[in-house]
């Protein structure tokens, strides 16, 4: 919904230029702050609150609510661009004036007009909370009937009960448990749409062993939005223990008679299609605390995944996609296979569209059945049903997301079909459109990472690439029909236009174009456009058009020479060397600017104070104090070049007090002797690092210890870059928060460490180390320990490695894994073995 997107970024606006430390200069040299300040303040505010209450109240399902957020959006996005407007107004005028243009409106108007704006702005924000209030007050007393949502159970197919026997015997025993079945009031069927929740519920329900078992049983749907009343209202009505006096009692007295009916009678609910934790948590507060002498059950349906449920009094039971083996076989005895002689051939990769779920295998199946056209045509008539099939899915999960996920997800829209998204790019891009934000206690990665977890446990995307410690989503895709969705709904909403595609629409935010057919000749239609991916080279681009323009993808770095002076710039990806700095010297609240440091840098941060890059790929001689003081917000660093002038650059590093990954890539001077180095002790300065890589510095081991000293330090990569035959660890060297740890290539023969020097290691990868004999034999007590991976060492290493396993296992770790690769025989003698990187392997990939 483009509300979610209006009022984020709306808010986002209002924070960069008018409430950040160091607002634009122009608005405080013309006292437009000053004079709006609590305006300013009660509109944040306001849209904040009202976000919340729709999130609170999950209305969503209402006609009049749809009505009202299109009031919202349509709201938030006009006062934003009036905002931007008169920003980009004042800079014009201010340009006019130093080249002695007349300046029309006097300087004096500025700070009423946007009082003006604001106010207006507020006045209509209150009348949609006025409305929304009355709704949900309108909805809280009708009967439960009324904001009943269908159940899955009615779209959902019956198909064939034996592929549900393992999960049914499973869920049987827990409700009619024995003395070895542990106890457990609450049992969570959970899985995508279409899966067959509601079915495999169903033959539970109606099992008659079930029903023998249970002296009352009750089915009831929950609401689409969580409301813990009108829930166990619905279980009362269900069960007849509800009159009409029911309906005024307050949630306290409703929580007493479900918890006598609990205590008294042996009775099972189910509640089909829960989407919060909190409805579980609801029922669980009815039961009686001792679970020895109470037999009623709770069984329900849910999306949710099972981190999502941390007591031990539920009991989970994940439903996965069918094997492509089973879909063919439903498929099959659903349809028929007397169609034609080629039927397999035409019918396969159909039923390879629908993603193992059963609900699209039988609805497809069905449709083949009964076409009486040429097989040729099945596909196309097919992919129609799979396409309402999973949309309908995907729906559900989108409504259901909190409204700043929601922004997120339809963002994913730009991005052509099948591209792999890198989630570094990603989370800058969200922050650049202000859909996410860092928080005191969050910084933008998390808030992020914590986004994206979300959407892979409901399904929507589909992760193809982890971090080095294997925690974070690096890179992921979207399955083509949840991609689909994404395009569809977000050009319903007026938020997209794809290039090729149908005529541009006005009010379009965002310009997603992926072909060079772009002709930007309706300008008039654009001035709304607040971001421009280019995906393929587009030469008939003039950024004049687009005076709003907030962000600039690109993947090909000679299109930043299209730049113009634009003053609510906030991301960039690239620049090129012989690129004019100069250009960007209005927009005062860039995010994102990757660029090599050079002159033009340096005398481009004299003028600028909010906006820094980001990320940095420097020369030792680029490392100066001069630059990093005024780039105090840079998160990742790379600097290449001679060993140690690199060595020497981590002086002047240490005033950055963000600096999360640091890469340092040593030249190499002289392959046959190559000089030990001294590691500077500076770089335990550098707390907020998280994540380290050296290559070719050839650091002695030893020194390699005050590493110990960076406590957020969570990946490190030595990579040509320690020598020395023997690397030992005093007591207090510990690597806290480590839990990627690789070496490659190094003439290191003996390691001695224990577990605690190791806490939290969960990767370990050696790769060419030819001399080392053994692991640290120590390594068999860390309990966090997932995977040993060894490529071209020697086998007494590798059998060091394998006793570690055993151990690991025999105390419980089954999850350990070893992995050999290219095992080597053992040198006959100490002589050298280089120790230089001479792959081509991709160690420079972002972890």
């Amino acid at each position: 919904m483009a509300v979610c997107v209006a009022v984020l970024s709306l808010m986002r606006t209002l924070e960069l230029e008018f409430l950040q430390p160091l607002p634009r200069p122009i608005l405080q040299e013309m006292e437009l702050i000053s004079c709006n300040k609590e305006f300013i303040q009660s509109l944040h505010q306001k849209l904040g609150d009202l976000i919340e209450l729709l999130n609170e109240s999950r209305i969503d399902c209402v006609e009049a609510i749809k009505e009202l957020e299109t009031k919202l959006r349509d709201v938030a996005f006009r006062v934003e661009d009036e905002i931007e407007f008169q920003i980009a107004h004042l800079h014009k005028t201010e340009e006019e004036f130093e080249i002695g243009t007349p300046q029309g409106d006097t300087d004096a108007q500025s700070p009423f007009k946007l009082g003006l704006i604001l106010q207006q702005g507020i006045e209509d924000i209150d009348a949609v909370k006025e409305e929304l209030v009355n709704i949900n007050n309108t909805l809280d007393v009708l009967p439960i009937s009324a904001a009943e949502p269908a159940s899955e159970f009615d779209n959902e197919m019956i198909f064939i009960d034996d592929d549900f026997d393992d999960d049914f015997e499973s869920i049987q025993m827990i409700l009619i448990p024995t003395l070895f079945i542990r106890r457990c009031n609450i049992v969570a069927i959970s899985g995508v749409g279409g899966i067959g929740k509601t079915t495999l519920a169903r033959r539970i329900y109606e099992d008659p062993k079930i029903a023998s078992h249970f002296y009352k049983r009750a089915w009831v749907v929950a609401s689409k939005y969580h409301n813990e009343r009108q829930m166990l209202l619905g279980i009362l009505n269900s069960i007849g223990y509800a009159n009409s006096s029911t309906h005024y009692d307050d949630l306290e007295r409703l929580e007493i008679k479900l918890y006598e009916w609990f205590k008294c009678e042996r009775c099972l609910i189910v509640i089909d299609d829960v989407w919060s934790v909190e409805a579980c948590d609801a029922i669980r507060r009815c039961f009686p605390e001792d679970e020895d002498e109470n037999d009623s059950r709770v069984l329900l349906t849910t999306r949710l995944p099972e981190t999502y449920f941390s007591s031990n009094s539920v009991f989970f039971n994940q439903m996965h996609p069918l094997h492509p083996s089973d879909s063919w076989d439903i498929f099959c005895l659903k349809a028929g296979t007397s169609h034609c002689a080629n039927f397999e051939t035409i019918a396969r990769p159909i039923v390879e569209k629908c993603r193992g779920l059963p609900l699209a295998v039988v609805t497809v199946a069905s449709v083949v059945s009964n076409l009486n056209v040429d097989p040729g045509e099945w596909e196309n008539i097919a992919m129609t049903n799979i396409v309402e099939v999973c949309s309908t899915i995907i729906s559900l999960d989108y409504s259901r997301l909190p409204y700043n996920l929601k922004a997120c997800f339809l963002y994913l829209g730009i991005f052509p079909e099948g591209k792999v998204i890198y989630v570094k790019d990603l989370v800058r891009l969200w922050a650049s459109e202000g859909l996410i934000k860092e928080f005191a206690n969050q910084s933008l990665d998390e808030v992020a990472e914590r986004c994206l977890q979300d959407l892979l446990d409901r399904n929507l995307i589909l992760e193809s690439k982890r971090s080095y410690c294997g925690r974070k989503i690096r890179a992921f895709k979207l399955n083509d029909l949840v991609h689909a969705f994404c395009v569809r709904e977000a050009q319903k909403e007026k938020l997209l236009h794809v290039v090729p595609g149908n005529g541009f629409q006005k009010g379009s935010r965002w310009l997603s174009i992926q072909s060079t057919d772009f002709d930007d000749d309706a300008r008039t239609l654009l001035h709304s456009c607040r971001s421009i991916f280019c995906f393929s080279e587009v030469k008939s681009l003039h950024l004049k058009s687009f005076n709003l323009l907030r962000v600039f993808y690109f993947t090909d770095a000679s299109m930043c020479k299209k730049i113009v002076d634009l003053v609510h710039l906030r991301y960039l990806p690239q620049v090129v060397r012989d690129f004019r700095m100069i250009k960007l010297l209005k927009a005062w609240n860039l995010q994102t600017l990757d660029v090599y440091a050079d002159e033009k840098l340096k005398k481009f941060g004299q003028q600028q104070y909010s906006q820094s890059p980001s990320k940095l790929e420097l020369k030792p001689c680029d490392c100066t104090i001069e630059l990093f003081l005024r780039s105090p917000h840079l998160k990742e660093v790379v600097i290449t070049g001679e060993r140690r002038n690199c060595n020497d650059c981590i002086d002047t590093l240490v005033f950055l007090g963000q600096l999360r990954r640091l890469y340092i890539n040593g030249s190499v001077c002289d392959y046959r002797t190559p000089p030990r180095i001294s590691i500077n002790n500076q770089i335990a300065g550098l707390k907020s690092l998280v994540e380290l890589s050296f290559r070719s510095m050839n650091f002695e081991w030893n020194g390699i210890n005050v590493l110990c000293q960076l406590p957020r330090l969570k990946v490190l990569r030595l990579l040509s870059s320690s020598i020395g035959k023997e690397w030992e660890f005093d007591y207090d060297h510990v690597f806290y928060s480590l839990v990627y740890f690789e070496i490659f290539s190094t003439d290191l023969k003996y390691w001695e460490a224990r577990d605690i020097h190791f806490p939290k290691l969960e990767r370990l990868l050696l790769r060419d180390c030819f001399r080392l004999r053994e692991l640290p034999c120590g390594f068999d007590g860390i309990k966090t320990l997932k995977s040993i991976e060894l490529t071209r060492c020697i086998p007494s290493a590798v059998n060091s490695a394998k006793q570690i396993q055993e151990m690991q296992h025999k105390c419980g770790n089954k999850d350990l894994v070893l992995i050999e690769k290219e095992t080597i025989i053992q040198p006959s003698s100490d002589e050298d073995v280089s120790t230089e990187d001479e792959s081509d392997e991709d160690e420079a990939e972002e972890s």
